[in-house]
């Protein structure tokens, strides 16, 4: 398969699509992660000028999610007790 393009907004929502594990509160973590940085993608590409900057901006953006998430998955455990935590419940 393809890299998506990730020159446009739906290209760079669907490189920051990854394969999910199977605890459902997990896949809860890592979709919150994505609604947050679509909305920051949304904002780039609707205010940040085309060029190496706004590229640079999508890049690391793309990073962080892929590098958030694969934390996550490394440390499901650490990261559940984490996000309980977060919500205010108890672990």
């Amino acid at each position: 398969m393809a890299e998506p393009d990730v020159r446009t907004l739906e290209g760079l929502i669907d490189s920051m699509t990854n394969r999910a594990p199977q605890d459902p509160e997990v896949v809860r973590i890592f979709e919150k992660f994505r609604e947050s940085a679509h909305r920051l993608g949304e904002a780039i590409f609707e205010h940040v000028p085309e060029g190496r900057n706004r590229s640079m901006a999508i890049t690391h953006l793309e990073d962080c999610v892929h590098r958030s998430i694969k934390a996550i998955a490394l440390n499901q455990d650490e990261a559940l007790a984490m996000w309980r935590s977060y919500l205010g419940e108890d672990a």
